[in-house]
């Protein structure tokens, strides 16, 4: 399982296209948003890499079809499902970190206030990052290639665009705030990554 974490992130830094977006990604949503928001841009700014980070690799093995190769190696499906659920754990905490540090580090040259930003900010990012990840990750053990692609797309672009909304304000009512709310996406992810292991258990080589 450790092999194939550090597989991914070697395919997520083999090419400068995405370390351009790691880097210029956030003045862009923030040009967007207004700088005055940034406590409402934060949890789609981490959204945003948490989901780049992610499926970055999966496309990469659909593309190249290396899944087969994997899947002959002397590891469990539930495995490398689990791994990949892991990894997304880890792509959150890497994503928050480093979109606060980079908004600390615009926030001294006075292009950002940080006081902007809160717990509430935070927990928005979790609960978004981890359930809409929850609803894009098992279709993609199971679906065709090219469809499981075009899938996370159409989910990532939709949740976008509804952030931009009032609709956003679904994720600021109080049934996702505080410990419910980590409770809520943990549950949520607990039962997507069971979905994921019985879906691709069940999946014949394509």
């Amino acid at each position: 399982m450790i092999g194939l974490i550090k597989r991914d992130y070697t395919l997520l830094f083999s090419t400068s296209w995405n370390i351009f977006i790691l880097i210029f990604m956030i003045p862009f949503i923030l040009l967007a948003f207004g700088a005055d928001k940034v406590g409402e841009a934060y949890p789609l700014l981490v959204f945003a890499f948490v989901y780049i980070l992610t499926i970055t690799p999966f496309n990469y093995d659909m593309q190249r079809k290396s899944y087969m190769i994997i899947e002959s190696l002397p590891i469990k499906k539930k495995d490398i499902v689990m791994g990949k659920y892991l990894v997304t754990l880890i792509n959150f905490l890497l994503s928050t970190v480093w979109c606060w540090i980079y908004l600390w580090i615009i926030s001294l040259l006075d292009f950002v206030n940080m006081d902007l930003l809160n717990i509430s900010s935070l927990e928005n990012a979790f609960f978004t990052s981890i359930f809409s990840l929850s609803i894009i990750l098992p279709p993609l053990f199971i679906l065709p290639p090219k469809i499981a692609r075009y899938f996370s797309m159409f989910v990532y672009i939709f949740i976008f665009s509804m952030m931009f909304s009032k609709v956003e304000k679904l994720f600021h009512v109080n049934l996702f705030q505080g410990a419910r709310g980590y409770i809520i996406g943990l549950v949520v992810y607990l039962i997507s990554m069971g979905i994921s292991v019985l879906l691709y258990e069940n999946r014949d080589l394509v």
